[in-house]
């Protein structure tokens, strides 16, 4: 996690913006996180949005329970060739399950066929290439993150939704007090899809500026 600032200065670098804003949604949390520890005066805002947590946040054992901390890395994969395998074979039925263990207002917005549709061919396309990936992506949320938050010295905005059952309000609001200087908003109707899917164009305009 603490080499991502580094990558992310040498794209800048190569696209020459000297400034910029980061965001992180989700899994992207930690990430942000990291820029807005790494990377200092370039980076003009952070912001993270419904984000995971240390494997000590509150709530992260529950919310972020595919990435199975604790357990060894063969188990890991062995599930997620289990979701990529009942991806690929019946994705409708994939989609039903998925819907048991989200908030109510994610999976009101799931009904819609266009949203479940980019929601289903998302999960494909992290399975494209086998479950390598995820299985390293999972381990890399599970290790010390190489950083501590509390050390953060520059301004972070965050936004979590109270339903959101994939990471709980509780990791949110364990990032938020970790962070010396962050704004947060934690929104009472909202889950861990409907918080960006309604209110992207606020936080955007938050960020770029």
């Amino acid at each position: 996690m603490i080499d991502w600032p580094g990558d992310v200065l040498e794209l800048a670098d190569n696209l020459q913006i000297d400034e910029f804003a980061v965001l992180g949604i989700s899994g992207g949390g930690p990430y942000a996180a990291s820029c807005a520890f790494g990377i200092g005066d370039r980076l003009v805002n952070s912001g993270i949005v419904c984000g995971m947590g240390p494997r000590d946040a509150p709530g992260m054992k529950d919310g972020a329970s595919w990435t199975l901390p604790g357990k060894p890395s063969i188990l890991r994969r062995f599930i997620l060739m289990l979701t990529s395998m009942g991806l690929q074979r019946d994705p409708d039925q994939f989609l039903s399950k998925s819907k048991e263990t989200i908030s109510k207002p994610d999976g009101q917005l799931l009904d819609q066929p266009e949203l479940a549709t980019i929601f289903i061919n998302g999960m494909r396309e992290a399975f494209r290439n086998g479950v390598g990936a995820a299985n390293h992506e999972a381990t890399l949320y599970t290790r010390p993150w190489g950083f501590n938050l509390g050390d953060i010295s520059t301004e972070v905005y965050l936004w979590h939704g109270e339903q959101d059952l994939n990471v709980p309000a509780s990791v949110g609001r364990y990032v938020a007090d970790a962070i010396p200087d962050c704004q947060a908003a934690f929104l009472e109707r909202e889950g861990h899809f409907t918080l960006p899917y309604e209110h992207m164009h606020e936080i955007l305009s938050i960020l770029v500026n």
